[in-house]
């Protein structure tokens, strides 16, 4: 965490910082869902990730594309050359 300009700081849990942090974060069964419906979504055809998001309006956007990320990295899903959100 970095609270005014100090690096080394450790996140407390308690601060406005830390608890802002809390409330915008995946939590595992949050995670677990999302990962589940995208999969779902694209084990038929790739998607465009606005399609994606759209069928999982009931988590924000900003989770979805967390998750999505998270995926991409893990090597479990990749964008096609024409944006197209797919299972590896």
């Amino acid at each position: 965490a970095k609270y005014f300009g100090d690096s080394g700081m450790q996140p407390c849990g308690i601060c406005d910082v830390c608890l802002d942090k809390k409330k915008t974060a995946v939590s595992k069964e949050e995670f677990q869902q999302i990962h589940e419906h995208v999969m779902s979504a694209i084990s038929v055809s790739p998607l465009p990730s606005e399609q994606i998001i759209n069928r999982l309006k009931m988590f924000p956007k900003y989770k979805i594309m967390e998750v999505l990320r998270f995926l991409q990295a893990e090597n479990m899903i990749s964008a096609t050359d024409q944006g197209l959100i797919r299972i590896n």
